[in-house]
């Protein structure tokens, strides 16, 4: 096994989508679940990336190219919406939108009749986390099924598939995970700092089951996107950008986009107010104070590194 770095910014939809085309986001153009799209009223509307504004090749069109007479499944892999035809068959992953295929090719349909994309995480319940761990077990072996009748059902010299409980359950109950703050419900069937060992251990299985399945030259990978640990303060950004408010254009300077600071550049954002010559000793201003920014408990700095994103 190995400790790999993570993909700058450090996200799963940028990191998922390197997985995938094997160069980093500034190659592959992915860099959070969102993109900002103009309306008509001028406010910019946040919607989900999808497979088609990947700008780099995924490994199975590679493939096609190199040696077309090999075969590519996939199953549930994070921005792979809508499927895209290959040799074998894609199941598309999360985020899912609307207007595309969701699998390839259109006879998988069958197959495919209990199959769960996700559980949304905002579907959490604080008052009831049973709710939510129990819809994940569902999810999570019915697609460990569904999965797995594919895998043996479609002939595929490569097969990726993705479970997304372990993500899903640390998400939610890691602050019930703490020792520090145990809390746990009499009421519940399994105690709720449980809930993680257990999602990991039905991972566990699913492993095995493939494992068991595989030829004697096949090779077996396990890949996660990023790891999990506690949070134990917050950064309130919102008090930091508010130096950089005009009050006469009654704009913001800057604002937060999910992977970092954005400059309100006039000519590319639809309300920008800040002059292409302002745009540079800005950024520098920006990095500055985020670089020095530090713990006012230990007076370490906040942040390993702050990049613009030229350097990213």
């Amino acid at each position: 096994s190995a400790r790999l770095r993570s993909t700058i910014p450090s996200l799963s939809a940028p990191a998922w989508v390197s997985a995938v085309t094997g160069v980093n986001p500034g190659k592959h153009g992915i860099y959070g679940f969102f993109r900002l799209i103009p309306q008509e009223n001028g406010e910019p509307l946040p919607t989900f990336m999808t497979s088609r504004q990947r700008k780099a090749k995924a490994f199975w069109e590679v493939l096609q190219e190199l040696a077309p007479t090999k075969k590519v499944g996939s199953f549930s892999i994070p921005m792979t919406d809508p499927a895209e035809p290959m040799h074998s068959f894609p199941v598309s992953g999360w985020p899912i939108m609307r207007g595309g295929n969701l699998f390839y090719p259109p006879r998988l349909a069958e197959d495919l009749v209990n199959f769960r994309f996700d559980i949304k995480p905002t579907s959490f319940d604080p008052e009831n986390p049973n709710y939510y761990s129990s819809s994940l077990r569902r999810t999570l072996q019915q697609n460990q099924a569904l999965s797995l009748k594919l895998f043996q059902k479609e002939p595929t010299d490569i097969f990726w598939a993705v479970f997304l409980a372990t993500d899903r359950i640390q998400h939610k109950f890691w602050y019930f995970y703490e020792p520090r703050e145990p809390k746990i419900n009499a009421n519940s069937e399994i105690p709720y700092q449980n809930f993680i060992p257990l999602s990991y251990q039905l991972c566990d299985k699913i492993i095995g089951d493939y494992a068991e399945k595989l030829q004697e030259r096949d090779v077996l990978w396990v890949v996660s996107d990023h790891g999990f640990g506690p949070v134990t303060k917050r950064i309130w950004a919102t008090v930091l950008i508010r130096p950089f408010y005009d009050a006469n254009l009654q704009q913001f300077k800057v604002f937060f986009v999910e992977n970092g600071l954005r400059i309100n550049l006039l000519g590319r954002e639809d309300q920008g107010i800040v002059p292409s010559e302002d745009y540079e000793p800005l950024k520098e201003n920006l990095l500055t104070i985020f670089r020095n920014l530090k713990d006012p408990d230990s007076g370490t700095l906040l942040f390993s590194s702050v990049l613009p994103r030229e350097e990213v």
